[in-house]
């Protein structure tokens, strides 16, 4: 019996998230196509995985067992894919660099320069992806380095070298009270609006830290 990795990982998120719409918002899919993949799994299997209710998505035993193999699986899987790939790309002499739009900004051109400079015998193939993609194709294995944003859903499977960091700014109203100074802590952020991602848009680990920021104030 042959499954398709993607639904290992659709079924990996619903039993995490144990409930569907949180699912499919993590996965950037709909929650119709998320049931069917889900029933289709379920239909290759032979197995019922989950007892679904208006509380959610609860893991029937089978669905356990599965949940408990799954993730090695899947990080086993992906190690394959990305040793596999690198090797072809470094027997062409290949560095395959993925990138976010913003991740790495002006310093882009100035970072490949130095691997050119560093290895005048490979050539940097740029492959640009967008933020739905946050790895920007290094955990599945399509690119062996990329420029990126921290946080990132599973950045510790991975290895990480911080090359730059930046001040965080914010943009006011001439008129605001607080737009003359030159310095503005968190706390005084903690009651004003700000504009954010909807929660369908975007990668929701970078968008809890950057809430988080804004939101980290001690009990009342």
């Amino acid at each position: 019996m042959d499954v398709d990795t993607r639904l290992l990982r659709y079924f990996a998120v619903v039993a995490e998230e144990g409930n569907l719409t949180r699912a499919a918002e993590r996965l950037f899919v709909s929650q119709p196509a998320l049931t069917k993949q889900i029933k289709q799994l379920e239909n290759l299997l032979g197995v019922r995985l989950f007892t679904r209710s208006r509380a959610g998505m609860a893991l029937t035993e089978p669905g356990r067992v599965l949940a408990e193999q799954v993730p090695d699986l899947l990080a086993g899987w992906d190690r394959i894919l990305r040793e596999t790939k690198g090797a072809a790309s470094r027997a062409e002499r290949v560095l395959r660099v993925g990138y976010l739009a913003s991740a790495a900004n002006e310093a882009t051109q100035h970072i490949i320069a130095a691997f050119s400079r560093r290895r005048p015998d490979w050539r940097a193939e740029m492959r640009q992806a967008d933020w739905s993609n946050p790895t920007a194709g290094l955990a599945t294995g399509d690119v062996d380095v990329a420029l990126v944003r921290l946080p990132f859903p599973g950045q510790h499977t991975l290895r990480l070298e911080i090359l730059l960091t930046e001040p965080r700014c914010i943009a006011l109203p001439t008129a605001h009270p607080l737009a003359a100074s030159e310095v503005i802590s968190f706390p005084d952020l903690w009651d004003e609006p700000f504009v954010a991602a909807p929660a369908d848009d975007g990668d929701p680990v970078i968008q809890d830290f950057v809430r988080s920021c804004l939101d980290h104030r001690p009990p009342a």
